[in-house]
């Protein structure tokens, strides 16, 4: 609060309070001050994150809800390449955990494997006690392919994920992240280990940004993140199609939207820039329809719960992060775009 004061003193016509002066009725505390993207497992009581470790590398850790227990997991498997691990999803029978790894040998910069940017990477999916791993694809071991953000549906039967198909092209706003398409496959827990089958292929609306959301509570449609309506990857929007029949439904239209993830109470939230003063992005909610938009948090407004001052982006908040009782959940908060360091902070509801 203090850096938010002082940035108000030396220049308070920069900042817009517009719509900022009810106070969000939620308390916040940081659990976890230098990893993300939580996934809480409520058949083993464990979290999921990323965090960095001495070398610069990112790693999959477990923890307790409240911070505590943290270990390292599946960091020494001799299955695994000793390289980046990130984007931890936890089976719904806590039995697996699936994330994306980098490849053990590669031409790039191994900083482009970092959790969230995909580069060099596969999916692997490792036993809850780290003792068995297996790799569930093969991408080419080249700048243009990665995968991002692998997502299991609530049954445990499918799984989603994103995989990079070409590289960025900077002159063309519709590629300025790449090519990526989403992909959605039944999740075999066979005798011999886990694997995919029928892997299928979706890119609404043609080539372009696609990145993987939430499954719906009956598995049936997946929510996504697109540039495809708008050919502007920085003016990305939330879409939901429905698996079955491959109907498209745009549920945003202004803004940079991305990670949308349904609560348990049916709504999608989601991660929006719009009045983001600071020039982030704070958690916003919609009815599953794509109605009732309304901003959740206000990290990137001065004098507001949470805000540093400086800019933060927050993460998805898996419906698996929410407590219970529905009292408060967990959720990610990058503080650095550039290192991709953050945080994760409990949110805690009134009653």
């Amino acid at each position: 609060m203090t850096r938010c004061i002082l940035l108000l003193a030396l220049g308070a016509s920069l900042f817009c309070v517009a719509g900022c002066e009810s106070t969000p009725k939620y308390d916040i505390s940081v659990v976890e001050p230098t990893a993300w993207g939580s996934d809480w497992s409520h058949v083993t009581g464990q979290v999921v994150v990323n965090k960095a470790d001495s070398d610069g590398i990112y790693r999959l850790y477990l923890m307790n809800p409240d911070g505590s227990g943290e270990q390292a997991f599946a960091s020494t498997h001799p299955a695994l390449p000793q390289r980046t691990t990130g984007s931890g999803n936890w089976h719904p029978s806590g039995k697996y955990i699936v994330f994306v790894a980098e490849k053990a040998q590669h031409d790039g910069a191994s900083s482009l494997a970092t959790p969230g940017w995909g580069g060099y990477s596969d999916l692997w999916i490792a036993t809850a006690d780290g003792a068995s791993a297996w790799q569930l694809t093969d991408t080419p071991n080249d700048a243009d392919h990665g995968t991002l953000i692998p997502i299991f549906s609530p049954d445990g039967s499918r799984l989603a994920w994103t995989e990079r198909v070409a590289g960025a092209d900077l002159l063309d706003p519709r590629y300025q992240f790449g090519t990526w398409e989403l992909k959605v496959a039944d999740f075999v827990d066979g005798p011999s280990g886990p694997s995919l089958a029928n892997v299928e292929t979706l890119t609404p609306g043609g080539s372009g940004f696609f990145e993987t959301g939430g499954f719906s509570p009956d598995g049936g449609s997946l929510l996504f993140t697109s540039d495809a309506t708008t050919g502007d990857v920085w003016d990305s929007q939330i879409f939901r199609i429905d698996l079955a029949t491959g109907d498209v439904t745009q549920l945003t239209t202004t803004g940079y939207n991305e990670h949308p993830r349904y609560t348990p109470a049916g709504k999608i939230m989601w991660m929006s820039n719009r009045e983001a003063t600071l020039g982030g992005t704070d958690w916003w909610q919609m009815d599953a329809d794509g109605s009732s938009q309304s901003r959740f948090s206000y990290f990137n407004e001065p004098f507001q719960p949470g805000c540093s001052g400086l800019p933060v982006w927050v993460g998805p908040v898996p419906p698996e992060n929410w407590s219970p009782d529905g009292t408060f959940f967990l959720g990610d908060v990058e503080t650095d775009v550039l290192t991709a360091a953050g945080e994760v902070r409990k949110v805690t509801l009134p009653r």
